[in-house]
């Protein structure tokens, strides 16, 4: 059983804000550009969105909206999965290869993204548009058509090594979330967020609950703060950060390891009065 008592609150409320602290402190000690491999200076831009994102969750959370805060959970699921199966195998050319197909994965998909930004400019022209208009649309088109011709020898590159045309493009060039995520010892974690999670991020008639009171009188619409998911949501999040800065500061040698033993140690001890009987 998970307690939600304001109190208890307050403390799952205090860890998310203790962990999101730790995570300032590994990025103060982020070393200059020149003293990063090339692929460590990539895997720390995933971690400043991360902590970026759990910041929001924070803020969401304490403020009771508890509920969007789990739509960025499942953003930083997938932020800290890539970082962790990135790292996982330490071979450093394994290391390279992933974060090489990390990028290309994302040549690929705004290649695509362009293309289909262009395609609606082209229904907008058969939709009668006002003079301004169709000169604002005119404009746009012709950058996406620059951007695009910008791409075609890059991509032509990226097609030819994977073997891959960019037109039946389906993220090929990483394997799946959930692969990545056992590869790095995440999929219990990825299996208790993914699915609730995305309940919230499109809105389906499950996350109405939150919204809806189902009672003898009918259906009521629930206003105001919302803190009953902040335990599910926080200590997903926790969990999520904690992997994060052990994995990076491991990799990257960031010298917060007192800190990470400090915070594992008074939060297990606290876990089980927040989580006991289940």
């Amino acid at each position: 059983m998970i307690h939600t008592s304001a109190a208890d609150i307050q403390k799952y409320l205090q860890y998310s804000k203790s962990i999101l602290g730790i995570m300032e402190q590994l990025r103060s000690n982020v070393p200059k550009k020149e003293s990063c491999k090339v692929y460590q200076w990539m895997i720390l831009g995933l971690v400043e969105k991360a902590y970026k994102t759990g910041c929001a969750m924070q803020i969401l959370l304490a403020a009771g909206y508890s509920e969007d805060a789990y739509v960025l959970l499942r953003s930083l699921m997938e932020t800290v999965i890539n970082v962790g199966w990135i790292l996982n195998d330490k071979r450093e050319e394994i290391i390279a290869d992933r974060c090489q197909r990390f990028l290309d994965d994302v040549e690929f998909s705004k290649f695509s993204q362009l293309h289909r930004m262009l395609q609606f400019q082209d229904e907008l022209d058969t939709m009668g548009l006002e003079s301004n208009e169709r000169d604002t649309a005119s404009a746009f088109k012709g950058e996406l058509q620059k951007a695009l011709e910008g791409k075609r020898d890059r991509i032509a590159k990226l097609e030819k090594r994977y073997g891959i045309i960019w037109r039946e493009y389906k993220r090929q060039v990483l394997p799946t979330i959930a692969t990545r995520a056992q590869e790095c010892g995440l999929k219990l974690e990825y299996l208790s967020v993914f699915w609730m999670a995305s309940d919230f991020v499109h809105s389906s008639a499950m996350s109405l609950n939150q919204y809806q009171d189902y009672n003898k009188n009918g259906v009521g619409i629930i206003t105001g703060p919302n803190y009953g998911l902040v335990p599910r949501v926080a200590l997903s999040m926790i969990r999520f950060l904690f992997a994060l800065a052990n994995c990076v500061n491991e990799d990257v040698s960031l010298g917060i390891d007192s800190q990470l033993r400090d915070f594992e140690a008074d939060y297990l001890k606290t876990l089980p009065h927040l989580t006991e009987n289940g």
